[in-house]
């Protein structure tokens, strides 16, 4: 704005005479007054408020009140007039513009739960005496939107462990912005895998924990974790747990029933079983040993609703004969064991052979085979056949195989096997090899053992790969090397045939994950971190469907941390 005065000239006698005035018009430019705002303060209710610069974010529905303050000063010499604060919108007192002529210059707004959203910026304008103006803008907003994004890190695990970590992340608030993040946590009594008695959620550990937080578990039960994001007018988002961790540390109960001693022979199937069960969570295995020789059920069937176990022992014709003791050990969902013992005395087959009323001898004589490793981690293998006829005498026996590669989908033809001891040497790795023997009496009467088969395992450097992997020497894996990555989507890949292949891996403190596909289908994901580097650490895959129709890829899952791959057994 412009200010016009008026100055008088004289113009000299002349002028004076005639009387005349001249008006001389100058134009001076106008003071504008400054002002700033100072502050806006939180009145009353201030957890429904937040002040950010020059915006103040309120949540709806509650009430309180805040002060804009202003400060404004003018060039004029008569200085600032007022300063007028405006009315916010429907609900906000004062519902009229009023202006403050004294500092300080300030005014108090307060809302009510029906207030509305303003949904404009306001402005505070001071006068001079002139007038001129100058604006001061605030913003007054809702906000009712809770913080996006939370998340909450938690086991949901059986486990005897003392401790649990537990973490999680407020997310964001493009509003008011996160005020507070809070962990919490509730427990229940547990028996047999349920969760009998929830306690009401309460804090854990303090409000912006900086990192994870290791809640010490005392006592058995359920525990069961949450977190609370809340952004600073009061908006609150609740994650909570979906399934609970669940603490066991008491054994589980397991035994053998009496076995028929008659029954512990040679050639035959004793049927085995017992109780079995967990009063916190539940059995997870039972398994049969003999003790000192092999695996007789590695994984019996337990029947949760009576507690029993069960499963058959297939005794070899073969089969070593005198004292011998079976060792049955059940496993509880968190790893708690406990291992039972019964001793037998296994006898010798009985004779299938009846009394013959002529001397024509048309039996044919008894053959088997000393059992071999499914998996064979050497390139040596003892095949040993026993046959035995029961008109004494001399009785050959000739060793067959048949082989098939890691892929191939059928076996060979059973062919001769050039065996000039019982030490065989197996060449190709990847190759399923299966042996049996002929044995023929002195008068040409056959007959054949069943087939044994042994899979010497894909080395890694069998593996075809993509991505950044370095082939390492080292003497505890298998055939001397591993496969290592530490990118992200880095694989290996070999099509097989093998329906329940096994995968051989190193697992150490920082290893990281790994997914494993069948074709685009994916199998399973496994995490390889350990508390120490523990070498030829098998994971047995998910059963595949038709898999030698799509390839097999081994898949690292992530960056910075390194993935050990030692061999892939494929056998059938």
């Amino acid at each position: 704005m412009l200010r016009t005065s008026l100055h008088v000239r004289a113009l000299g006698a002349c002028a004076t005479a005639l009387g005349v005035l001249v008006l001389a018009v100058a134009s001076v430019a106008q003071a504008t007054p400054t002002a700033t705002l100072l502050s806006i303060d939180e009145g009353a209710n201030p957890d429904a408020q937040h002040v950010s610069g020059s915006t103040i974010w309120v949540r709806s529905g509650t009430t309180g009140d805040f002060t804009v303050r202003v400060d404004a000063t003018s060039t004029n010499p008569a200085g600032v007039d007022y300063v007028e604060f405006p009315p916010i919108a429907t609900g906000w007192q004062p519902q009229t513009a009023l202006q403050v002529y004294a500092p300080p210059y300030q005014q108090t707004y307060a809302w009510t739960a029906l207030a509305v959203d303003p949904g404009a910026p306001s402005a505070a304008t001071a006068w001079d005496a002139d007038p001129s103006s100058s604006d001061v803008p605030f913003t007054v907003a809702f906000d009712d939107t809770p913080p996006a994004g939370t998340t909450l890190l938690a086991q949901t695990v059986a486990t005897r462990d003392t401790s649990a970590p537990v973490s999680g992340s407020a997310g964001t608030d493009s509003q008011s912005g996160i005020g507070t993040v809070q962990l919490r946590r509730r427990t229940s009594p547990i028996s047999s895998d349920v969760c009998t008695s929830w306690t009401a959620w309460g804090n854990l550990g303090i409000v912006n924990p900086p990192g994870p937080i290791s809640d010490p578990l005392p006592t058995e039960g359920c525990y069961q974790y949450g977190i609370v994001a809340t952004d600073n007018v009061g908006n609150a988002t609740v994650v909570d747990q979906t399934g609970w961790l669940r603490v066991d540390r008491t054994a589980p109960v397991v035994g053998i029933d009496a076995i028929d001693a008659s029954s512990v022979h040679g050639n035959n199937t004793v049927q085995l079983g017992g109780p079995a069960w967990d009063s916190t969570t539940s059995i997870r295995t039972v398994t049969v040993v003999l003790a000192d020789r092999y695996s007789v059920c590695s994984n019996a069937t337990v029947d949760a609703a009576t507690g029993r176990w069960s499963c058959s022992w297939d005794i070899d014709y073969a089969e070593r004969t005198g004292p011998a003791t079976l060792k049955v050990s059940a496993v509880d969902q968190a790893g708690n064991r406990t291992t039972t013992y019964a001793a037998v005395d296994i006898k010798p087959a009985p004779s299938p052979f009846g009394p013959r009323e002529d001397e024509i001898d048309r039996v044919p004589p008894v053959v088997g085979l000393a059992r071999i490793p499914l998996t064979s981690w050497s390139e040596h293998i003892r095949v040993k056949p026993t046959a035995w006829d029961d008109r004494g005498g001399y009785v050959e026996v000739r060793m067959e195989s048949q082989t098939a590669s890691a892929s191939s989908t059928r076996f060979s033809e059973w062919s001769p096997a050039q065996l000039e001891s019982q030490e065989v040497t197996l060449e190709d790795r990847g190759e399923t090899t299966c042996y049996r023997a002929r044995a023929i009496d002195e008068v040409g009467n056959e007959a054949l053992s069943a087939p044994r088969c042994t899979t010497l395992p894909l080395d890694d450097t069998d593996l075809n790969w993509r991505g950044a992997w370095d082939e390492l020497d080292v003497s505890r894996a298998w055939n001397g090397t591993l496969h290592r990555t530490t990118r992200r989507w880095s694989q290996l890949t070999y099509r097989i045939a093998d329906p329940t292949p096994l995968l051989v891996v190193t697992r150490c403190p920082k290893c990281g994950t790994i997914a494993v596909y069948h074709g685009t289908k994916r199998v399973g994901v496994y995490r390889l971190a350990a508390s120490r580097t523990q070498y030829r650490r098998v994971i047995r895959l998910r059963r595949l469907t038709r898999p030698a129709s799509r390839p097999l890829r081994i898949v690292s899952l992530t960056n910075g941390r390194p993935v050990y791959i030692d061999a892939l057994v494929a056998g059938r």
